[in-house]
């Protein structure tokens, strides 16, 4: 009988994969998804509003304030605090109360938390197992180490991250890979390092309620970010990763939070920045590679990247949802940040590919003739 229901399935997907049959059922299925399956959407996300802002009202349903433990102190592992989100966030979160553990690629930044008693600094290189391990061990000696207060590792926050630009036909596979260390394997390096204490708190049943936070891109949602292949392939990576992360945790009761800010002011979205990035890539090309393009095809993309200047949003929308994911005894599993990011990229993903390109459109010299 299972064989026959088996072979009978698979029939089934075998005829729904002829045409003109797959282009009837598929356009019909859809038909009833718009029809039947938006309208019900539609009440379960008015219900959610109702139930969000009444949380609001009787105080934001509840929120992690490490001031109100007596006996107990709260630590944070924050990577990538060298510049932009990663530095604002360190300070934002001790002035919660909680001790952070700030990590930063070169000594040179640690002395932007000098002043800050919750604040320790830690040197870390997410691309080095053994900079992580040793990380690992700074924390684990706090949390061992003589005080009154018991102590208990509350959140990882995975900031760090790299830019990467350029088309697959420009970059070398060894600019593919750095950008994968650092923003995908980076993030999986930290994570598995430090999961053994989130189970261990969780098996014990000594501290609950401690959480992930994984710093993403809307790039890792959304395909058409034109020449930012390294950069988008590497967090649509760790998008997924984060996806599968939060089931695999949801046994210990650690929270899994993945961030999406669309273009804030950090200095990788600086204008020089992008325009750097670009013409490096641009000049490590062949000769022969960059006669096919053309140099209007790179002034085309220049010109582009221009765009993001009139684009970014203020960082603090961004620490904001770090905090948010931090403290929030129920954070949402996915932040997106940003008007666009929110009102635009949210509804272009779900949209046919087709419709969804806003990569630069450039055409190369070699198509011209």
């Amino acid at each position: 009988m299972a064989s026959m229901i088996i072979g009978l399935i698979n029939g089934i997907n075998d005829v729904l994969h002829v045409e003109p049959i797959s282009i009837i059922v598929d356009t019909l299925f859809w038909l009833l998804v718009i029809l039947i399956g938006y309208p019900l959407a539609a009440v379960v996300y008015l219900f959610r509003m109702i139930f969000q802002v009444l949380g609001w009202c009787l105080g934001g349903g509840g929120k992690v304030d490490p001031h109100s433990f007596e006996h107990e102190e709260l630590a944070v592992f924050v990577t990538g605090c060298d510049t932009g989100f990663g530095r604002e966030a360190a300070p934002a979160l001790t002035a919660r109360g909680f001790t952070v553990f700030c990590g930063c690629l070169h000594k040179s930044s640690f002395q932007y938390f000098e002043k800050d008693s919750l604040a320790i600094p830690v040197q870390l290189d997410v691309t080095s197992d053994k900079s992580v391990a040793e990380a690992y061990k700074v924390v684990v000696a706090w949390l061992g180490a003589g005080s009154k207060k018991r102590r208990h590792f509350h959140a990882l926050v995975n900031n760090a991250g790299i830019s990467g630009a350029g088309f697959v036909d420009w970059v070398k596979m060894s600019d593919f890979q750095a950008a994968m260390n650092v923003n995908f394997y980076g993030v999986l390096r930290c994570v598995k390092e430090f999961m053994p204490l989130f189970k261990k708190q969780a098996a014990e049943g000594t501290y609950s309620g401690a959480r992930i936070v994984n710093m993403s891109s809307v790039a890792g949602m959304f395909p058409g970010m034109g020449c930012m292949t390294p950069y988008v392939g590497s967090k649509y990576a760790m998008d997924s990763m984060t996806e599968n992360l939060r089931l695999e945790m949801m046994p210990y009761g650690v929270r899994v939070v993945c961030i999406n800010p669309s273009f804030h002011a950090t200095p990788l979205t600086r204008p020089d920045t992008i325009d750097e990035t670009m013409c490096h890539v641009w000049n490590t090309m062949s000769p022969s590679l960059r006669e096919d393009y053309g140099k209007g095809c790179l002034q085309a993309i220049l010109d582009g990247s221009k765009a993001v200047e009139y684009m970014k949003w203020d960082s603090k929308h961004v620490v904001r949802a770090i905090e948010n994911g931090v403290v929030d005894n129920y954070p949402a599993s996915r932040e997106l940040v940003g008007m666009d990011a929110k009102y635009v990229f949210s509804l272009l993903r779900m949209l046919p590919a087709g419709f969804g390109v806003l990569g630069v459109k450039v055409k190369p010299a070699c198509m011209q003739r």
